[in-house]
C-alpha cells in the first residue's frame, strides 16, 4: 500500500465506503510499513501481512490461517494479476462466497517474451481463475484481454470496473507553489507521474526532454515518483547533458496540486497501460496531456485536453507536440473538472456499484460484511 495508481484508488474506496455495513482488509506479501499505513487505519481497515508468496505451500497455509483468525470473509477482491489465478483458487478452498479478479495491466508484450515456464504459470493462472473467480473484472478492454482473454467481455461474469480517483482536491490550486519548488518563473514546466518501471517509457521520455529542450532552452522536466530504474534515469539525466532542466520530486502527497498549480502540461509516453489513471487526475486539473497509443482509449474524457502521439514518432515530433500543448490557450479547468466528476472515474460514482456487487455475496439476512482486498507485492 505504497503510493501508486491501484493502491491510491483502493484507498479512496475505503474511505469513501459505507462503514456501518462494510469492513476492508487489506492482504499485503511484507511486513513493512507502507506509505498508506496510517491513512488505512483511520479510514478503519486493518493491514494484514501474508507472508512466503514465494513458497505457494506456506503462503496457503499462511492465508487459511489468517482467514480463519479474521474471518469469515464475504468476498476476495484480488488485484494481482497472474498471481490471481492461486488467489481464487485459495480462496475457493477457504469458503469465500465471492472472487474477484480485477485486471490492471496489459502485460501482453511482456508476456510474450516469458520462458517457457512462466507462459506455463499464465496459462494455469488463468485457467484457475475463469474456474473459481465468481466476477471477471478489469479497468480497460485491454486490462481484461491481457488477464481473461480475447473473448473476456462475452462471459457472463466480466466487468468492465475502471479504477477511480478522488476529484475533490483537483479544485483547489497553490498560486507559491512554483515559488516553494524554486521553479523559475519563465520556465515551461513538462510534469511526469509514475514509477521508475520499463512500461513508463522513461528512456524515451529523455530523448523527448533532450529534444524539448533543443527547441525551448527553458522547458524544465519533473519527474514524479519512485521505482527500481530510478538511479538508472538519474544517470542517464547526467550522461545527456539534462541536469538543469529536469528534478526528481520523489513521491509526493500533493500531486493534485502539482497538476493544477505548477505544471503547464503532462508527458505520459508509456508502452502500455492497463488504464492510466494518471491521464484521468491531468484532466481533472484541467492539464493539457500528451500521451502515447499505450495509454487505452477509455482513459479520454476530454478530448480537448488529450494529445495522442504514436511511439514510433520521433522524440522531436513529441517535443514539437508537448511545447505546442503546453504554450496553447488554457480552457476551462472548472469544467474539465466537472466533467471529470460526472464520469465513472469519480470514486463516489464507483463505491456505489462495487458496494451493490458486494453485497449480492452477503449470505441471507446478513447486515454486515467483510472484504478482503489482495495486493499485489
Amino acid at each position: 500500500m505504497n503510493r501508486a495508481g491501484v493502491e491510491t484508488w483502493l484507498l479512496h474506496l475505503a474511505r469513501a465506503r459505507r462503514r456501518e455495513e462494510f469492513d476492508f482488509d487489506f492482504l499485503v506479501h511484507s511486513n513493512e510499513r507502507f506509505a498508506y499505513s496510517d491513512d488505512l487505519a483511520e479510514a478503519g481497515c486493518r493491514i494484514l501481512p501474508c507472508l512466503y508468496h514465494t513458497n505457494l505451500v506456506r503462503h496457503a497455509l499462511a492465508f487459511f490461517r489468517l482467514v480463519s483468525r479474521n474471518g469469515p470473509y464475504d468476498v476476495l477482491h484480488s488485484h494481482m494479476q497472474h498471481f490471481d489465478g492461486v488467489m481464487a483458487f485459495l480462496g475457493k478452498l477457504a469458503g469465500i462466497p465471492m472472487i474477484i479478479s480485477h485486471g490492471h495491466s496489459d502485460s501482453r508484450d511482456a508476456d510474450r517474451g516469458a520462458t517457457q515456464y512462466r507462459r506455463f504459470y499464465f496459462r494455469a493462472s488463468r485457467w484457475s481463475t475463469l474456474a473459481f473467480a465468481a466476477k471477471l473484472a478489469a479497468v480497460s478492454d485491454s486490462a481484461g484481454q491481457s488477464r481473461f482473454g480475447s473473448g473476456w467481455r462475452d462471459r457472463p461474469n466480466s466487468i468492465v470496473s475502471p479504477s477511480g480517483i478522488d476529484t475533490s482536491p483537483f479544485a483547489s490550486i497553490s498560486p507559491d507553489l512554483r515559488v516553494k519548488l524554486g521553479l523559475p518563473a519563465s520556465a515551461t514546466v513538462i510534469g511526469h507521474v509514475g514509477r521508475f518501471e520499463e512500461p513508463k517509457n522513461h528512456r524515451f521520455l529523455l530523448e523527448i526532454a533532450r529534444a524539448t529542450v533543443d527547441m525551448d532552452k527553458s522547458a524544465l522536466f519533473l519527474f514524479v515518483g519512485q521505482g527500481s530504474l530510478l538511479d538508472e534515469i538519474r544517470a542517464a539525466v547526467v550522461s545527456r547533458g539534462l541536469s538543469e532542466h529536469v528534478r526528481f520530486l520523489g513521491e509526493r502527497d500533493d500531486v493534485p496540486l502539482l497538476m493544477t498549480s505548477v505544471f503547464d502540461a503532462f508527458i505520459f509516453p508509456s508502452i502500455r497501460e492497463g488504464l492510466g489513471m494518471v491521464a484521468v487526475e491531468a484532466q481533472a486539473a484541467g492539464l493539457p496531456a500528451v500521451i502515447s497509443s499505450g495509454v487505452p482509449p477509455e482513459a479520454d474524457i476530454c478530448s480537448e485536453l488529450i494529445r495522442r502521439v504514436p511511439l514510433q514518432c520521433s522524440a522531436e515530433q513529441w517535443a514539437r507536440t508537448l511545447l505546442d500543448a503546453a504554450r496553447s490557450r488554457p480552457i476551462d479547468r472548472a469544467a474539465a473538472l466537472q466533467k471529470v466528476k460526472s464520469s465513472r472515474y469519480d470514486v463516489s460514482n464507483q463505491v456505489a456499484a462495487l458496494e451493490e456487487l458486494y453485497r449480492s455475496a452477503r449470505p441471507a439476512g446478513a447486515a454486515h460484511q467483510a472484504g478482503l482486498s489482495y495486493l499485489r507485492p
